[in-house]
């Protein structure tokens, strides 16, 4: 996101216009963030949207860049800034692809010395210490995800949202593009 334009693939075809919804920085009419749609189009939900505090994050101008915040601002959190100023270089965001909010502190949380600084203002300062007491909370986030499919036992998707693909799973994913890229 972040300044170059995403597209969802949706599956009808690669040489179908159709098949290609671009996404917007902007925000959805319930006040998320429209990029969340780039992992709302495999994950069924958001997490903790019963939760007043998590649902006003992602609702209000909480995030980074002052929108709501992102998907990514946690989960893929940027852990240092490249270009900009004298470089001549745009100002980019280094990110994590690791999904690991646990691992990725203090940047994930926000806290003290992290790139965002969310949660370092004039109203709270929150801690790397902080933010490792809030992690068994984090990990109870998630728990309801483990009974939906594939975690389950039941599989309905070619390739896993957690841990690395099967070669069996890489072979079912391939079988089902080639038939939708042939429509």
């Amino acid at each position: 996101m972040d300044g170059g334009a995403v597209s969802i693939y949706l599956w009808k075809g690669y040489n179908n216009p159709a098949s290609y919804q671009t996404l917007s920085t902007g925000v959805n009419s319930d006040g998320t963030s429209q990029e969340d749609l780039l992992c709302l189009n495999c994950h069924e939900q958001r997490h903790n949207t019963d939760d007043s505090a998590m649902w006003a994050m992602m609702t209000t101008t909480y995030g980074p860049n002052g929108g709501p915040v992102r998907c990514i601002d946690c989960h893929m959190s940027e852990y240092q800034s490249i270009g900009g100023g004298s470089t001549g270089l745009p100002l980019l965001e280094e990110r994590f692809h690791d999904w690991n909010v646990g691992a990725d502190l203090p940047h994930s949380c926000g806290a003290v010395g992290s790139v965002s600084n969310c949660h370092n203002n004039s109203f709270s300062t929150f801690t790397l210490a902080d933010a490792q007491n809030l992690i068994p909370y984090i990990k109870e986030q998630h728990s309801d995800w483990w009974t939906l499919p594939p975690f389950n036992g039941v599989v309905l998707a070619a390739v896993p949202a957690h841990g690395t693909p099967t070669l069996v799973e890489y072979k079912i994913l391939e079988r089902e593009i080639s038939k939708i890229d042939a429509m």
